[in-house]
């Protein structure tokens, strides 16, 4: 039997070496990912995408793939919240085994990010991350980290328990809180017979967590305010004092109110917010009273309703603070127990002003 020829052995060798020689595709195998954007600020989530997108492509170990369900700005309108049961429903449609959903809220300039890795047939995500930053720019310079915090944490073994990270920015958990320190500068106009005056007061306010008390909202712009102020009421005129007759009356009133408000603004989104509240008056006064070269004083404590109305512009300060220009109208319906004193001076002290101050987000 004849030997086969040469270029028989030589095929057959390149054939066996070919064989042995693993190919560029199966070398290394990537895990094919889908990036959602669950109902979040377009222009925001577009970044955060684009930087994910970004991390992934840098990644050897994992590949980017694109979705039919994420082409609309990056937003999908399948669900408006980012539950369980809607996420199971999108990844039966998803084009790969694992998925990316992420998440952006915009409250009245501070951003709040969120990133959850998924995988197919698992009832609870392989890992989260969540950032919070004061303002776009912060949110811009640091939500890079924030991918490759999600990154990082599906290199953990699958043996541990799912692992959730933060990273917050200096003073996000103040601000997560809503708290608010805003002094305030004006002029009020009785609405008696009394002259117009300077007010100043101090506000401290809450914003109260709906969207963690309620589950169907995510409305945060309630909220409670405590404000203190002073305010110098006077007045000087003629004036009868029965069984006295005639005499230059001079009334000063030094008022110190404390007012309880609830405020709602605007949707958030608007460049300027107005707002609107309810309030309870405490007014806390000392008239003096000076007539016929005599003077007398009267305290008193009393209670009247307060309406609120006002304008907020949303005002970076850095990175890690932020606050808001506030102009507001003001108006209390109180009237003070005089004694007899009160039968010739003005015992109403009700009131309209108007001030403008800074508040400062803790």
């Amino acid at each position: 039997m004849a030997s086969p020829p040469l270029r028989l052995w030589l095929a057959l060798g390149a054939l066996a070496v070919a064989s042995l020689t693993p190919s560029p595709a199966s070398a290394q195998t990537s895990t094919p990912i889908t990036i959602l954007m669950i109902d979040g600020d377009d222009a925001l989530a577009s970044t955060l995408r684009q930087i994910v997108i970004d991390r992934l492509d840098a990644n050897p170990g994992l590949e980017h793939v694109d979705s039919a369900l994420s082409l609309n700005g990056a937003r999908i309108m399948f669900c408006e919240d980012p539950d369980r049961v809607c996420i199971e429903a999108i990844s039966e449609h998803l084009p790969s085994p694992s998925f990316i959903a992420g998440e952006i809220l915009n409250k009245e300039g501070r951003i709040i990010a969120s990133l959850t890795w998924y995988e197919a047939g698992q009832a609870s995500p392989v890992a989260t991350v969540e950032a919070h930053y004061n303002n776009v720019e912060a949110f811009g310079q640091g939500v890079g980290l924030l991918a490759d915090d999600l990154i990082a944490q599906t290199a953990l073994p699958q043996a541990q328990p799912p692992a959730i990270s933060s990273r917050e920015t200096a003073g996000a958990q103040s601000a997560a809180l809503g708290l608010r320190l805003t002094p305030k500068f004006g002029a009020v106009a009785p609405s008696a017979d009394l002259d117009a005056a300077l007010t100043v007061a101090f506000e401290l306010s809450i914003t109260l967590p709906l969207e963690t008390l309620l589950a169907d909202t995510r409305d945060d712009h309630l909220r409670i305010a405590l404000e203190g102020g002073y305010q110098l009421l006077s007045q000087k005129d003629l004036a009868i004092v029965p069984g006295r007759g005639l005499t230059t009356l001079i009334q000063n009133s030094h008022a110190f109110p404390l007012n309880l408000m609830a405020l709602y603004s605007a949707p958030e989104g608007w460049p300027i917010q107005p707002y609107g509240g309810l309030g309870l008056s405490m007014l806390v006064s000392r008239s003096d009273f000076e007539a016929f070269s005599r003077t007398e004083a009267q305290n008193d404590f009393s209670l009247g309703a307060l309406l609120i109305a006002g304008a907020q512009l949303p005002l970076p300060i850095s990175e890690t603070l932020s606050g808001h220009f506030v102009l507001e109208l003001q108006h209390r319906e109180v009237r003070a127990d005089l004694g007899e004193i009160g039968k010739v001076g003005e015992s109403a002290l009700g009131a309209t002003s108007l001030s403008a101050g800074f508040g400062l987000d803790l």
